[in-house]
């Protein structure tokens, strides 16, 4: 009988090693996910930035564009 406990207690430690294995590939997957989603994120608040940057120079060159074409119009009609 004192085998049998001996060798019930290697396999139960033996399924706790396995799940704790299991366990850790998952954590390391999520962890793996997680950096994923922020390199993503990362990228998009980059582009959004890059957007927002173009749309304000062509946004100020527009206005310098419409500030001196009725100047010029001006200036040939006198």
């Amino acid at each position: 009988m004192g085998y049998l406990k001996y060798i019930l207690g290697g396999v139960a430690l033996s399924c706790l090693a396995d799940i704790y294995g299991i366990l850790d590939v998952c954590r390391k997957s999520l962890a793996l996910q997680e950096s994923f989603y922020n390199q993503q994120k990362l990228r998009k608040e980059q582009q959004l930035k890059m957007l927002g940057a173009a749309l304000r120079h062509m946004y100020k060159e527009n206005h310098q564009q419409a500030e001196t074409v009725p100047e010029k119009k001006v200036e040939e009609n006198k």
